[in-house]
């Protein structure tokens, strides 16, 4: 499942789509050959096959209710995320059960995603959890943060030892997705790091794996932020 933009609302005639509508209460529309349902109070769109009969629809909308319940490094089921509410939903659920690590690799540290209370919460209580606890961040534009501040920043300084903050190197100025890694298990990635379309996986090691190991190589090769430690000092 990959990010995508809407291209056209269903037409109201085909059987599916009128099924969906009605079974479901959501909205309903076409990107290329799958049809896609959202989800009225999550707005969050899921891609499935035209082919595929109506009880699978049923059970790929009903993950997204459920998001809560699923399990780091067990639930394996790719969701698609589209807004600012499922990412920070997402993330949020992913970093209350970390027991190693996050990995975020982020363009501006969303604030509607990383700078909410729960979220603090969860990272606190992983770094606070074990002494091999390791939270890095990757922050590649910190004009926002410095200019607004921001609670993550704020907890990387007072807990130095656990959450670590860089800038990526020159090497990857252009570089263009955003991800979270968790216990090297756990994914939300999109493609476009300046959009809110993507997805979430909670038992995705193969793709946790090279992206973390990705991670890892620029970590090496970058350093802190200036302009974050001034904004500490």
């Amino acid at each position: 499942m990959c990010p995508f933009t809407l291209l056209q609302k269903a037409s109201s005639e085909h059987p599916l789509a009128r099924a969906a509508s009605s079974s479901l209460a959501a909205r309903v529309f076409f990107y290329g050959n799958s049809l896609c349902v959202s989800k009225i109070h999550w707005d969050t769109i899921i891609l499935f096959s035209t082919s595929r009969p109506l009880s699978i629809i049923t059970e790929v909308y009903n993950i997204l209710e459920n998001i809560e319940n699923f399990v780091l490094g067990e639930t394996d089921k790719q969701v698609a995320l589209d807004s600012s509410e499922d990412n920070r939903i997402a993330a949020l659920v992913l970093a209350q059960q970390a027991q190693r690590s996050l990995r975020i690799f982020t363009r501006d540290l969303e604030a509607a995603v990383y700078n909410t209370l729960d979220f603090i919460e969860a990272v606190t209580k992983l770094a606070t959890l074990s002494q091999y606890s390791m939270i890095h961040i990757l922050i590649q534009d910190s004009t926002n943060v410095v200019k607004n501040g921001h609670r993550l920043v704020d907890l990387a300084y007072r807990l130095s030892s656990k959450i670590k903050l860089r800038k990526p190197c020159d090497e990857y100025r252009n570089y263009n997705e955003a991800f979270l890694i968790v216990d090297e298990t756990g994914l939300m990635h999109k493609k476009l790091a300046d959009r809110y379309e993507g997805m979430v996986n909670f038992n995705d090691s193969l793709e946790t794996r090279n992206l973390a190991k990705f991670f890892d190589e620029v970590w090496e090769k970058s350093d802190p932020d200036p302009e974050l430690h001034r904004l500490h000092l």
